[in-house]
């Protein structure tokens, strides 16, 4: 049902069964035929690393490589080693991950034994309840996560400890990497491990998700049954009791007006990269004014990104690829992101291409022919995720539910969703979208870093900074022409070449596919699929380079 007015809470879907236990968790339900025969069954939690004390950097992480390694129901391997027994292979279709801001684990496996699905919900019961810690299986551990903290400390790390600084600044988050610090791991009594599970692994704090081919009703039993305390259900661990509200803290990221810039030379560095961020916060409302902001958005993204991809078809471009997007970053802020990938000499090129758009749809906005192409676009967009509703994959629409649980996305359904795009899009004006590009060289919260290998470039990393830091403070009084939409009304093809004709078939039985011979000689192979609807894949090749 639509809301009455833009301030009411959008509806969540209707094909989703939702509820809460006695103890406060709670958990989504959605029969899925996608893969057949098949359940992805999730366990979310409110928990990472920022929420360690200085001497648990790194437990949350470690945390959740123990609930592999023991529970009360399954010692030792046997997790794994069942789960892989079932055709449930480590890694893909059972794994773990933890964050700053939570942890999550998943497990996907066989739908058509009741046995295997009960064992699903015993191993998710006991990752929440019941992990034992066993002090010689935390020692084991230690090696293995001290090797995975090695394999991390290459490339990408470097790159972090230059990146989290000036994203996050004098927040936790910046002392909070969830891989941690091996002083810490590496001789935390187990006791710490416990302490932090007891503490913040609370049914408060917890989501379970369960999404795949079954019965929604007796899925539903299931969660209480091994979720529940008595006598709503059977979880009689002391962690699954009802509480008192978990006092979980909340962590900011602080605002700065000036911008931050950092360019980062290193060996391995796999090419040169220009990253132009601004910190907003997160979207929060679960409305239809809500959902209209994050179209108005969703459009302005689009016209800003066919302008770069048009700029980057010029004779001599500016920089080799480039993009637009907003996206979650951590549970404080979103990132607003506009980035480009360039030649090793050509830093203040692309990064001055980068603020002229940006300025652009400052200055003078966006053309009504823009919005009216995009328009177009993403109301096909979402008319063929509509039309292979059906055909959505579990783990896709279990990590929707996720993200619903721990930042308030909202969750229509495709059906509302589609409905509402419908009637959202001929009423969005440009002056909204216009309002939402404005925002991207508003001051303050800005971050500029440069990525390149050592020794690209004639200029230092201290002077290209502070060249690249003046041009980011006059980026204001820069003075850009308005964009001149010029999209020709012509035919794709401007002659339709003579069709030829089909010389032979063959039927290949081994993949249900048919193979033609052409007239001018080309072997073509077609096979029929239900996979997506409305959706025909062409690829070609030649067997000589």
């Amino acid at each position: 049902m639509a809301p009455s007015s833009p301030d009411d809470p959008l509806a969540f879907d209707p094909a989703v069964i939702r509820g809460s236990l006695s103890n406060g968790l709670v958990y989504y339900i959605r029969q899925n035929a996608e893969p057949r025969e098949r359940a992805h069954i999730s366990l979310i939690v409110k928990t990472g690393s920022i929420l360690e004390e200085e001497d648990q950097r790194g437990l949350a992480h470690f945390v959740e490589h123990m609930a592999f390694n023991g529970t009360e129901r399954f010692a030792k391997q046997e997790i794994v080693e069942y789960l892989e027994s079932i055709g449930s292979n480590f890694g893909p279709d059972v794994n773990a991950s933890t964050g700053f801001d939570s942890t999550q684990y998943f497990v996907e496996l066989r739908t058509d034994d009741p046995e295997i699905l009960e064992k699903a919900f015993q191993i998710l019961s006991d990752w929440a309840f019941a992990i034992t810690f066993a002090p010689d299986e935390v020692e084991l551990e230690r090696g293995v996560i001290l090797e995975e903290w090695r394999l991390s400390r290459g490339f990408g790390a470097r790159f972090q400890d230059n990146w989290f600084p000036l994203i996050f600044g004098d927040s936790r988050y910046t002392e909070r990497a969830p891989i941690g610090l091996p002083e810490v791991f590496e001789n935390a009594p187990p006791q710490r491990l416990v302490d932090f599970y007891e503490r913040w692994y609370r049914p408060d704090l917890m989501a379970v998700i369960a999404v795949g081919d079954f019965d929604p009703d007796a899925i539903e039993a299931k969660v209480r049954q091994y979720f529940a305390p008595p006598p709503e259900g059977e979880a009689g661990q002391a962690a699954a009791a009802v509480g008192p509200p978990t006092d979980r803290p909340r962590y900011g990221v602080p605002e700065h007006d000036e911008p931050r810039v950092n360019v980062f030379s290193d060996p391995e560095a796999p090419g040169t990269q220009v990253y132009l961020l601004r910190k907003l916060l997160p979207e929060s409302g679960d409305d239809l004014a809500a959902l209209r902001r994050i179209v108005a958005e969703r459009l302005a993204f689009m016209m800003l990104n066919a302008r770069l991809f048009e700029r980057g078809q010029a004779e001599d471009p500016p920089y080799l690829g480039t993009i637009g997007l907003r996206g979650s970053f951590v549970e404080a802020i979103d990132l607003v992101q506009f980035a480009a990938w360039v030649e090793q000499d050509g830093v203040e090129t692309g990064f001055q291409a980068l603020l002229e758009e940006t300025q652009r749809t400052r200055q003078h906005g966006f053309a009504e022919s823009e919005l009216a192409r995009e328009k177009t676009t993403l109301l096909s967009e979402v008319e063929r995720v509509y039309r292979e509703r059906d055909q959505r994959e579990s783990a896709d629409l279990s990590q929707e539910y996720a993200d619903h649980f721990l930042s308030g996305t909202p969750v229509p359904g495709i059906e509302a969703e589609w409905a509402f795009y419908q009637a959202l899009l001929p009423e969005i004006s440009l002056a909204e979208v216009d309002a939402v590009a404005a925002t991207w060289s508003e001051p303050g919260n800005t971050v500029l870093l440069v990525m390149r290998p050592e020794g690209s470039g004639e200029k230092s990393d201290q002077d290209l900074e502070s060249e690249l830091q003046a041009r980011l403070a006059a980026a204001d009084t820069l003075e850009v022409e308005p964009y001149e939409d010029e999209v020709a009304d012509v035919p794709l093809m401007a002659t339709i070449p003579t069709a030829g004709s089909i010389a032979s078939e063959e039927a290949i039985e081994s993949i249900d596919a048919v193979k033609w011979t052409l007239s001018n000689g080309i072997t073509v192979i077609a096979k029929q699929t239900d996979f997506k609807n409305d959706e025909i894949v062409f690829g070609a090749f030649s067997p000589r380079g």
